[in-house]
């Protein structure tokens, strides 16, 4: 940012305070408001589990068991 690059943030950011982080660091490279966005992927939850589940490599949520109560927390918790 600082160096007049374009930033893509992949992260799930589920709540407020997730996404303050990024748009603080934003305000901080004086990136204009209209410079920020941010995309919401509307995926059913059953879709979200398959795709862990067939994940290779991931760093991390592994297509693992508990990797799924994780998106279920998620969703509980998404704002």
């Amino acid at each position: 940012l600082q160096n007049g690059y374009n930033v893509v943030i992949d992260r799930t950011n589920i709540d407020e305070h997730q996404r303050s982080h990024w748009l603080r660091i934003a305000r901080e490279c004086r990136v204009p408001a209209t410079g920020v966005a941010a995309l919401y992927l509307h995926v059913d939850v059953k879709t979200c589990k398959d795709r862990v589940m067939s994940r290779r490599g991931h760093p991390s949520l592994k297509p693992e068991r508990s990797s799924l109560g994780i998106i279920d927390r998620f969703v509980g918790d998404l704002q």
